[in-house]
């Protein structure tokens, strides 16, 4: 990995005497709660692939089409909305493909809302990229979350321990009154940082859900530290940096037309990979076009050693995106 490119500094402090420091702390991060995500369920699309617009193809035109699809049971055509299209050619044939789908095992009452995207690129073989079918999710805020209260003890230091680390746990409700289950997502690169959060959080309840409301699963980030031990962090970056140091590159066959997307833009990226999706937010302004980029830069993990890489999971940077196409085709 380039370190100028990803790490944004190593405090040189570093003191011989740590374990005599009281500044040894676990800190509380940000807590999610998420409720019942629908599933697609019994999604039925036709076997006719999507065809190039002729005049599209004679002409060597690209585009871009994302749709929206809400399905209402039965055998019903779902209900359509195109949120970007390229030329009136493109969002025809997308139109008269989606509009065959089906979600049939659906009962009265029951909505789906799904989004998709077909990029069509020009060439000899005048590819059509069809995207995942992506179900929109439902989330509901942390509002009645009880807690112990402070954070988490920090462990009992020790010299062949990692002194610092994000741990990313999260906590499986079944009812409003009864203790979680705890999982361990990610344990900051040490078992004692994961037993003092897995403590810590079997006191949360969520007393002013009701029972309807459950499953219901709360999420957490907690940051273990030492003061005036030394830290990496993630370094503000752009595209192309972050392009050079993607895990396996070679392997992320994607193409992204920024200039479809609302171009220049920024996201903040928080690094959860290998062990959960990375949380990827839109700054400033949200733009639907941006669902599949997002979507990729969620399970794009980064080149590091395995000791600079704990340290790095659970840190932060902003990704800068500029107008161009990104085609790893």
């Amino acid at each position: 990995m380039s370190a100028h490119v990803l790490v944004r500094g190593v405090c040189a402090l570093l003191c011989a005497t740590l374990a005599t420091l009281v500044s040894a702390q676990g800190a509380s991060g940000e807590i999610a709660v998420e409720g019942k995500v629908p599933e697609i369920r019994c999604l039925i699309v036709p076997s006719r692939a999507v065809q190039y617009p002729e005049e599209a193809r004679l002409f060597k035109s690209e585009g871009v089409v994302r749709v929206r699809l809400t399905f209402t049971g039965g055998e019903d055509r779902p209900q359509t909305e195109v949120f970007f299209s390229s030329g009136d050619d493109f969002r025809a044939v997308v139109l008269d493909h989606v509009g065959a789908y089906r979600m049939p095992c659906l009962e009265r009452g029951e909505s789906r809302v799904v989004t998709q995207e077909f990029q069509f690129v020009p060439g000899d073989g005048r590819k059509i990229l069809t995207g995942d079918v992506r179900a929109t999710e439902q989330r509901t805020r942390a509002l009645c979350l009880k807690t112990q209260g402070g954070a988490p003890a920090y462990p009992t230091p020790s010299a062949d321990q990692p002194s610092q680390g994000r741990v990313l746990a999260r906590a499986y409700f079944e009812a409003p009154d009864t203790a979680p289950r705890i999982e361990i997502v990610f344990n900051g690169g040490s078992d004692r940082f994961a037993r003092s959060v897995r403590q810590y959080m079997s006191g949360y309840r969520l007393p002013c859900f009701q029972a309807s409301d459950f499953p219901l699963v709360v999420s957490q980030t907690f940051h273990f530290r030492m003061q005036g031990d030394a830290v990496a962090l993630l370094k503000d970056a752009t595209l192309s940096s972050l392009i050079s140091n993607v895990v396996d590159l070679e392997k992320q066959h994607v193409r992204f037309d920024f200039t479809t997307m609302g171009c220049p833009f920024d996201v903040h990226f928080t690094l959860w990979q290998p062990h959960a999706k990375n949380v990827v937010r839109e700054i400033e302004r949200a733009d639907p076009n941006r669902l599949e980029f997002i979507e990729w830069l969620r399970r794009v993990d980064l080149n590091a050693p395995r000791r600079l890489h704990d340290q790095l999971v659970g840190d932060s940077m902003t990704l800068s995106v500029p107008c161009v196409v990104l085609d790893l085709l």
